[in-house]
């Protein structure tokens, strides 16, 4: 296997993961989903939509596309779970098509993360 079709792979594994997550989370009533929860975000909630804001930061430094540090902005992007649930399937789609369209020749590609107040840490999309 190589490491374009490695990353396609992985992309489709980590939306296949995302989807069993979404399930599992879309049986919880309002409340449960919701609820404070001892952990490093105070409910399930809130730790799903930091899953899709870091997946919305990465995605975004492989198309450069310019968002940086912005997308931490607010916390709590999605309000619902229902709205949650279709950006994170729209953020796992956007990540397959991007694999999707990789070649071994752009795996080397310059990939700038903002890091804020440290400064921006260049990578390579591999």
């Amino acid at each position: 296997m190589t490491l374009v079709e490695h990353m396609r792979a992985m992309a489709r594994n980590n939306a296949w993961a995302n989807h069993r997550l979404l399930t599992a989370c879309g049986k919880l009533s309002e409340a449960d989903y919701k609820a404070t929860r001892t952990s490093f975000f105070p409910s399930v909630h809130l730790t799903l939509n930091h899953v899709l804001i870091v997946d919305w930061y990465y995605l975004d430094a492989l198309e450069d596309g310019g968002l940086g540090q912005r997308a931490y902005e607010t916390e709590e992007p999605c309000a619902s779970f229902a709205a949650l649930d279709a950006a994170q399937r729209a953020s796992d789609r956007k990540l397959i098509g991007y694999t999707d369209r990789l070649a071994p020749e752009t795996l080397a590609e310059r990939v700038d993360l903002d890091r804020g107040p440290r400064g921006i840490k260049r990578e390579t999309a591999a």
